[in-house]
């Protein structure tokens, strides 16, 4: 039976042998996280999200780690990303220190192991549920100004995240309409990264939300990729500002006239 959602199971009990060291259920490796995990805080596990490991609810669970919420002896209600005991990556150390360099734009870290990084809970939508709820062209244009903004946040901090062709899992957006982006395994540091192209490729080519919810036409659409082709052969942070402006004012037009 699964756990009810939002119960709060204590670190150190045996029912989360199966979470603990997913996917090993070794005994000497769940007392040994446990007691870590204890160590640095960590008082409960919640069950709570839309996969199951075992009898409990996660938030996520990828090749590589496992992400629960958590209820955290000093911070409350966060968030904690554990290591697969199966993962090919020996630490989180890397993941933890580019998440701190993409602050505000990653969950903040807040405790950071080997084995798994606390970070902050971020309590919103996907981004193809933010999608399903626009009515409007101005939602649309709205919406992809805030996701193209916080791609160039991690640009100009120099962190390639190589995941946002498959934005729907990366990218959120906040109860209060924040743009979070996620899960940092597979990204680096970067001397030139082009997030920016990735999300404007996911959401205006592959998503077609201009098309659909402000019906422009091919010329306009062509426009916009010729702002980016320019961005993203940008070689300082100046120029790359200046063709985001340009872009966005692009699409602010669109609240205006609605069909250029």
């Amino acid at each position: 039976m699964i756990k009810e959602s939002g119960v709060c199971i204590p670190i150190d009990k045996s029912e989360l042998i199966n979470l603990i060291c997913y996917p090993s259920t070794d005994r000497k490796c769940f007392e040994d996280r446990s007691r870590k995990l204890a160590e640095h805080g960590v008082k409960c596990i919640v069950s709570e999200g839309r996969r199951n490991i075992g009898n409990v609810k996660v938030l996520g669970k990828g090749h590589s780690a496992v992400v629960v919420k958590i209820i955290h002896r000093r911070y409350g209600e966060v968030a904690l990303k554990l290591r697969r005991s199966d993962s090919k990556r020996g630490d989180l150390a890397l993941e933890c220190k580019l998440m701190s360099s993409a602050v505000p734009i990653a969950p903040v870290p807040l405790v950071c192991s080997d084995d798994f990084i606390v970070m902050e809970f971020v309590d919103g939508t996907h981004l193809e549920e933010s999608i399903r709820g626009i009515i409007s062209c101005r939602d649309a244009v709205l919406l992809v100004a805030k996701v193209l903004a916080a791609a160039f946040w991690l640009d100009t901090v120099g962190i390639e995240h190589k995941e946002l062709s498959i934005a729907d899992k990366h990218v959120m957006l906040t109860k209060d309409g924040r743009v979070k982006i996620i899960d940092y395994e597979s990204a680096s540091h970067h001397s030139r990264p082009c997030n920016l192209c990735s999300l404007f490729s996911w959401l205006i080519v592959r998503r077609r939300v201009l098309r659909r919810f402000c019906r422009v036409g091919d010329d306009f659409i062509q426009e916009l990729i010729r702002l980016v082709r320019e961005y993203k052969l940008s070689t300082t942070i100046e120029e790359r500002r200046e063709l985001l402006v340009a872009l966005v004012k692009k699409l602010c037009k669109l609240i205006v006239h609605h069909n250029p």
